[in-house]
């Protein structure tokens, strides 16, 4: 397979387009949850089919309450009881791993959307720190 960038003359203007195969990637910290959807992080791409993979640290602030963390990551919606931690003194903590393939017919954004949905106001979680990646394929074949 061919990784690289094309660049095209078109009009006496350079344009630098991904070649299959080009990845994309981001990284996020200290992002606060709370009762509403967060866009967690973001990537632009342009058209074309892509695998994306996040992969989230997460902690939970909430003492004795456990913290359901939900992730929205392409179709699919993720989630986690991320549990308190014995006697809710210290800190809790997991990791989220997460996949998902999409094909975008138009240039736009691949997005990672999180909340904790405790319904509690006192329950709190935050995402310590957050990769997102997407790799472009030449197509995707659903089975």
């Amino acid at each position: 397979m061919h990784v690289g960038i094309v660049v095209l003359l078109l009009f006496g203007v350079a344009h630098a387009l991904a070649a299959p195969g080009d990845p994309f990637t981001t990284t996020i910290q200290n992002v606060d949850l709370g009762p509403s959807f967060v866009t967690v992080a973001s990537l632009s791409v342009p058209a074309g089919s892509y695998v994306a993979e996040a992969t989230l640290a997460l902690e939970n602030l909430s003492g004795t309450i456990t913290a359901p963390i939900l992730c929205s990551f392409g179709d699919i919606t993720y989630v986690m009881a991320l549990q308190p931690f014995v006697g809710g003194i210290n800190i809790s903590a997991g990791t989220l791993a997460m996949h998902t393939a999409v094909t975008m017919t138009a240039p736009g954004s691949i997005e990672l959307q999180c909340v904790n949905n405790t319904g509690q106001s006192t329950a709190t979680a935050t995402i310590r720190a957050a990769r997102l990646t997407a790799i472009e394929v030449g197509s995707l074949t659903a089975q």
